[in-house]
């Protein structure tokens, strides 16, 4: 007997003594209870739950007991020395390498993995992400599934300045002085230029949009103006024509100098002289010079059968000539009768 129990028995009975003794066997007795009583493990296995009960010490006694084996890039999270008793809420979880396929940069390689999103998996490859990069039918943010493709689209943008020209527009602007068959260019066109900014996106290196940022007009167009004549023309037969301002549908009847007519004989004053002191010959006509001025120049062409009067001049007025009627001279009587009254169009000329 050692010292420290000499010294024990020293100050305590033989009553004493069986007292400390069996307290000492009570806290062997519970330490070695808890050391070898069983506990409940739960075992996570990705989504497979799996609780055992067990009088197993450590993590890996407790896998090889029941067969549960790591592949090479397999996790636990606890190291397999670790004792069952210090296991937090008596949980052990088993993380498993997934297979996936990476696509970036042109290359593709496989790896598995135990990383939850995309983004972690591209991390755990030092594959280095961009503004813009993305992965094509995912997000960075996506769960990792068995066989998954992680196909990383490189996106890169720049911008592209280019001057491009302004076409400039034609005008027409018409001219009642001017033929209609006439045309001319009074002002010549000028294109302008404007300056556009692009922001081109490439994908992997290819073109897949162009938008325009930036459209400035540096130089404004100047328009073409070409001067038109809206004058109308009548053709005449024989290639001959004539550019006219209007046309007046009139009754005309004839007249000569005759003294049943005009009052005055051969020798008389004024005999044969007009209104507006011409000489009264073929082509000189009487008007209202209330719708025909006198000293128009004009154009008569016979409605339906018959030849025109051709061209004339109003240059004097009548009596009886009121509104849209007008008298045209002959040099006889007989080619006056002849005419009789016919309706005519009175061309007003230009």
């Amino acid at each position: 007997m050692g010292p420290f129990w000499r010294n024990i028995r020293k100050h305590i009975s033989i009553d004493g003594l069986s007292v400390f003794t069996s307290m000492i066997l009570l806290v062997v007795a519970i330490t070695v209870t808890g050391f070898y009583a069983e506990r409940e493990i739960t075992i996570l296995d990705n989504d497979k739950v799996t609780k055992v009960s067990t009088k197993i010490k450590t993590v890996g006694e407790l896998m090889d007991d029941i067969g549960l084996k790591l592949g090479e890039y397999d996790v636990l999270d606890f190291d397999s020395s670790t004792k069952l008793r210090k296991l937090p809420e008596g949980k052990i979880k088993i993380t498993r390498a997934l297979p996936v396929l990476i696509k970036v940069d042109g290359n593709s390689h496989a790896l598995m993995t135990t990383k939850a999103t995309i983004k972690e998996v591209l991390e755990e490859d030092n594959v280095k992400l961009e503004q813009f990069d993305f992965v094509r039918g995912h997000s960075l943010n996506d769960c990792i599934t068995e066989g998954i493709n992680i196909d990383l689209v490189r996106v890169t943008k720049k911008e592209e300045v280019k001057m491009e020209r302004v076409p400039f527009k034609s005008r027409k602007k018409e001219n009642i002085n001017l033929d209609r068959l006439i045309s001319r260019v009074i002002q010549k066109g000028v294109p302008g230029e404007r300056e556009i900014t692009y922001q081109i996106t490439y994908h992997d290196g290819k073109e897949v949009s162009r938008d325009i940022e930036k459209n400035v007009i540096t130089k404004k167009p100047v328009d073409e103006i070409t001067e038109v004549g809206t004058s109308p023309r009548k053709e005449l037969s024989r290639g001959r024509s004539f550019r006219y301002k209007k046309m007046i549908p009139m009754k005309a009847s004839a007249y000569t100098a005759s003294y049943e007519e005009t009052g005055k004989r051969p020798g008389t004053k004024g005999y044969g002289i007009t209104a507006s002191g011409m000489k009264a010959e073929r082509g000189v006509v009487a008007v209202d010079p209330r719708v025909i001025p006198l000293g128009t120049r004009l154009y008569i062409e016979t409605v339906g059968r018959g030849p025109d009067y051709g061209f004339a001049i109003a240059a004097d007025t009548g009596g009886a000539i009121k509104g849209n009627v007008v008298d045209l001279f002959y040099e006889n009587k007989v080619d006056a009768l002849n005419w009789g009254r016919r309706n005519v169009r009175v061309y007003i000329l230009d």
